[in-house]
């Protein structure tokens, strides 16, 4: 996996994944043990882009989202992007909240 470390900010680090459609992935490289035994892609969902990898669960294949997994989301909560970028997937931009609250950052009209 080729990844580019950079520091956008003295206090902390920012490691950086370029996966397909020319997107690149932010996410803390303390976290590199868990993303590294995926194939990460650019999907799009609705009207955002996110990082996905397609992995096993009990025989069965599934998608398999950057932020929940880096962010631990239990399948009752949403994994909210704090900035808004969805390609952003550090922990300090990651926030597990309900759908309710997270339907009150976009309005769908």
């Amino acid at each position: 996996m080729k990844v580019l470390t950079v520091k956008p900010y003295p206090e902390t680090q920012t490691a950086l994944l370029p996966i397909n459609r020319d997107f690149v992935v932010k996410y803390d490289p303390e976290l590199y043990y868990l993303i590294d035994d995926y194939h990460w892609f650019a999907k799009k969902s609705f009207h955002c882009w996110y990082a996905v990898a397609w992995t096993n669960v009990n025989g069965k294949r599934k998608l398999l989202r950057m932020h929940h997994l880096v962010n631990s989301t239990p399948k009752d909560l949403v994994c909210h992007h704090i900035n808004g970028d969805t390609m952003d997937n550090r922990i300090a931009n990651l926030q597990n909240i309900s759908e309710f609250e997270h339907a009150k950052y976009f309005s769908y009209r």
